[in-house]
């Protein structure tokens, strides 16, 4: 059975792993890792 994360959960997960949060357009959070050049879109 698979888990559902709230985005706050989701969020601060991801914050742990390296990512920051980028900008906020609204309910979209978009957070970017500079070690790795990744960048995520969480809605």
């Amino acid at each position: 059975m698979s888990k559902v994360f709230s985005g706050r959960e989701l969020v601060k997960a991801l914050h742990r792993t390296g990512f920051i949060i980028d900008h906020q357009r609204g309910s979209h959070i978009f957070l970017h890792n500079p070690e790795k050049k990744y960048f995520i879109n969480c809605a």
